[in-house]
């Protein structure tokens, strides 16, 4: 018997380090934004797209991604995946100081690896843990964004200033995303295919026929990911022009989010397992998250640490509830395609939010602040109507969820 048909935790170690390093490579640019933008001799529009490039890769590969894991199966799907992070971050390397363009496509070959593992490994952590175990791991699963994140931010200045040029940066998560390749083919096993009881039942919960309370869900998750980017993309900006705080500060100031979310995460997965009512969950997460944001850019400079730690331990809990709950609306052979729906919703919010909250505020140096806030409440109130609007499907049998021997 393998190791990693006898202990899924093994398993879920690899996948999750797959995903935090991931996530690494993802939010290395934003700390170096101005590095870079002074290297390539661009402007911020210009530096923007190398962020963007992510969430429109996420856009356009969440459904395929799904088909690639049917086809691959989870073992290669996810191997191809973080493969695609290693060479994209040796590829961003051979940029010059006129080819940005070159950064930019090693940048959309990176976000085609966090396309297919952010549908590949919700789908394989969900087969390997029974259906009243699963919240924990996948709460655990929900704060990858936010490690990554924490684990980027405070290395990537350092080495890039120990080293004297951003590719360093680069360099590093090349060597860690080809690290964590490695283990996750040694690893990971595919999940056993469990047949519905009849076809019948498989026919009536496949993801594009699941149902009104699925895609409720669904568009109640691409409101939440709009509050959330939104949020993120200028809570640095509202303490640094909004409240005056450096640069610097305001960078420290937003690890703070991070740090909150591996608490969160830890939690909003022990409700979820403890509950089993992932929907209320996720209700709960949307008013708490929508009742913070009356302040969202309205909190003065000493309360900045512990309310930005809280809004990271709230958002985790949307998507801990629905990485918990989809598997429960479809066929088991079908979860990575309902995850390939829930990555392109989730790409959808990121993709929009943030536009939205630049229109209410305008010009950074007399931005609007109160009114930024009030379109993320917004938001959370239109993801809470969805989440009411959808209803729990029923428990399907208690299945074991481990990988072939």
């Amino acid at each position: 018997m393998r190791a990693s048909a006898r202990n899924p935790w093994l398993v879920f170690a690899v996948v999750f380090a797959s995903g935090v390093v991931m996530m690494m490579g993802q939010y290395k640019v934003a700390p170096l934004m101005g590095t870079l933008v002074d290297y390539f001799d661009v402007d911020a529009a210009v530096g923007g797209w190398l962020m963007s490039a992510f969430s429109f890769a996420g856009i356009a590969l969440g459904i395929p991604a799904a088909i690639i894991l049917g086809k691959a199966g989870a073992r290669r799907a996810g191997t191809i995946a973080i493969g695609c992070s290693a060479v994209g971050n040796v590829a961003g390397m051979l940029a010059t100081e006129e080819t940005i363009a070159v950064l930019i496509v090693a940048r959309v070959l990176e976000g085609v690896g966090v396309a297919v593992l952010g549908v590949v490994a919700p789908a394989v952590i969900a087969r390997l843990f029974d259906e009243r175990r699963q919240g924990l791991p996948l709460g655990i699963w929900s704060t990858w964004i936010a490690a990554g994140m924490l684990f980027s931010y405070p290395v990537a200045v350092p080495l890039a200033d120990a080293f004297g040029t951003w590719k360093a940066v680069w360099c590093l998560c090349a060597v860690l995303s080809t690290l964590t390749e490695i283990l996750y083919f040694c690893i990971v096993r595919p999940p056993e295919r469990e047949a519905c009881r009849n076809g019948r039942e498989a026919q009536a919960r496949r993801p594009f026929a699941a149902g009104r309370s699925f895609y409720a869900l669904i568009a109640a998750y691409v409101f939440f990911s709009s509050a959330m980017a939104a949020f993120n993309t200028y809570a640095p900006a509202y303490l640094q022009y909004g409240l005056g705080a450096s640069a610097t500060a305001a960078s420290l100031l937003s690890t703070f989010i991070s740090a909150g979310a591996l608490l969160g995460g830890l939690a909003a997965g022990a409700i979820v397992q403890k509950t089993q009512r992932p929907l209320w969950t996720m209700r709960a997460g949307l008013v708490a998250y929508g009742a913070i944001f009356l302040w969202a850019f309205g909190f003065p400079l000493e309360a900045a640490a512990p309310l930005l730690a809280l809004v990271g331990f709230i958002k985790v809990f949307c998507p801990t509830s629905v990485y918990d709950a989809v598997p429960r609306f479809v066929g088991p052979s079908d979860v990575g395609m309902a995850m390939g729906i829930v990555s392109v919703a989730q790409n959808i919010g990121m993709t929009l939010g943030p536009p939205a909250i630049g229109a209410a505020l305008g010009s950074l140096s007399s931005a609007s602040w109160g009114s930024a806030s009030g379109v993320l409440v917004a938001l959370c109130a239109l993801g809470l109507a969805f989440a009411a609007a959808a209803r729990s499907p029923q428990r399907s049998d208690s299945r074991a969820r481990q990988p072939d021997a």
